[in-house]
């Protein structure tokens, strides 16, 4: 018996999409044989001269065309998927600049949060003090709060239809600051309720959307903090794994809070922290190995390795300035 692919079913409709308004025109008409990989070059070259859709979403068609040629290839009717990216000098896949990030400063962050209203400040507190994307944040439920751990377990998130499981079905725990659960305790008072999600609105406990989000909350607080306009609420997520970084904590330390599969997503997104956190960090290593020696000294010179068996030895002077004859 087959197995049917288990699919978010905003997952599924995308798929659905692709096929219905790309995928059958260019291919549905042919055998699964004839579909070669100039074919499927074409089709990516026809699209992108349109111009009517982006690079990340002709990228993004290539996905089910891969998965439907992939599973010809294991039953057999076709030798090889076309498809496939199988030469990293000559991807399939179109070039395209990921949209800048804008992540807020430290002093922008505060401005921010000091700028929320009151029903909005437990959420905003949440984006930036754990960096979950919104629909993790909005599925969050009581339960889901290790108080004594202090951590937040983020194993589903709000998607297109529903409820579905976090980015790369990879839920994870994120450690969360003391202030931080006492917000929540706050917030938790304050609602009277122990189940159920944390975060719902006020009017009539219905969960709140990441749309009625961005446009009745975010973009105001924006507006009374004095800050652009252009910074999405998922920039909020950003805002946390820079000043995690500015802060000084680890690289891997971002990675596993953010849950990325892949340490080089982390450093691709915020391989550029603070310039003067790096210098803390150069100033802090130098005083740690250095430690002993008074400012403007001279660095003590190294006692070279003992011969096998034998003691330290000597170092050979050097000689600066003397004829090769003259050197000893």
């Amino acid at each position: 018996m087959r197995k049917r692919p288990l699919l978010e079913a905003s997952t599924r409709e995308d798929y659905e999409r692709h096929l219905r308004l790309r995928l059958l025109p260019a291919f549905g008409a042919l055998k699964l044989r004839a579909i070669t990989r100039a074919r499927v070059e074409d089709y990516v070259a026809a699209l992108d001269s349109q111009g009517a859709l982006s690079r990340k979403t002709i990228n993004d068609s290539l996905i089910p065309l891969r998965q439907i040629l992939g599973r010809a290839v294991r039953e057999g009717v076709i030798a090889a998927n076309p498809a496939d990216t199988v030469d990293r000098d000559a991807p399939l896949e179109l070039p395209y600049e990921r949209p800048a990030i804008s992540p807020l400063t430290r002093e922008e962050t505060r401005r921010y949060l000091e700028a929320t209203c009151s029903h909005y400040t437990p959420l905003a507190e949440v984006l930036i003090g754990a960096g979950l994307r919104i629909g993790e944040a909005l599925a969050l439920e009581w339960g889901d709060i290790d108080w004594d751990g202090r951590a937040l377990s983020i194993t589903k998130t709000f998607k297109v239809g529903g409820i579905g499981t976090p980015k790369g079905d990879r839920p994870r725990a994120v450690a969360v600051a003391d202030y931080l659960l006492d917000e929540l305790r706050e917030h938790r008072a304050r609602t009277g309720r122990l189940t159920g999600y944390l975060f719902t609105d006020f009017r009539d406990g219905a969960p709140l959307r990441r749309q009625w989000v961005h446009r009745c909350w975010h973009r105001p607080t924006l507006a009374d903090a004095g800050l652009p306009i252009s910074v999405r609420l998922h920039d909020l997520r950003h805002t946390a794994a820079t000043l995690w970084l500015a802060s000084g904590q680890s690289i891997y330390f971002v990675q596993q809070q953010l849950g990325h599969q892949d340490i080089q997503t982390t450093i691709g997104l915020y391989g550029h922290p603070d310039q003067e956190a790096h210098r803390r960090a150069a100033e802090q290593a130098a005083a740690w190995w250095r430690e002993g020696v008074s400012e403007g000294s001279r660095v003590p010179p190294l006692v070279p390795r003992p011969a096998s068996g034998g003691s330290p030895t000597a170092p050979r002077p050097v000689a600066t300035g003397l004829a090769a004859s003259q050197r000893p």
